[in-house]
């Protein structure tokens, strides 16, 4: 994972919430792993729609020429 995609499963518990959720009985270690599980196909999908617009970019295009792969 890069900066932004950690960036982007970053959660924020402030002390309250924290406080909460141990008085409900709240499992924040698997709140917070569910969380990211849900969000990595979401990651995934970003990270696919990357590379298929890099794969189109003419920056792509130039390195194919480069490696004589045109």
């Amino acid at each position: 994972m890069n900066k932004s995609d950690t960036q982007d499963i970053t959660l924020t518990l402030d002390r309250a919430l924290y406080i909460a959720s141990i008085q409900a009985h709240i499992d924040l270690e698997k709140l917070l792993a569910d969380a990211i599980r849900d969000e990595l196909p979401r990651l995934a999908a970003k990270r696919q729609q990357s590379l298929e617009e890099f794969i189109n970019s003419e920056t792509f295009k130039e390195l194919l020429k480069l490696w004589g792969k045109d």
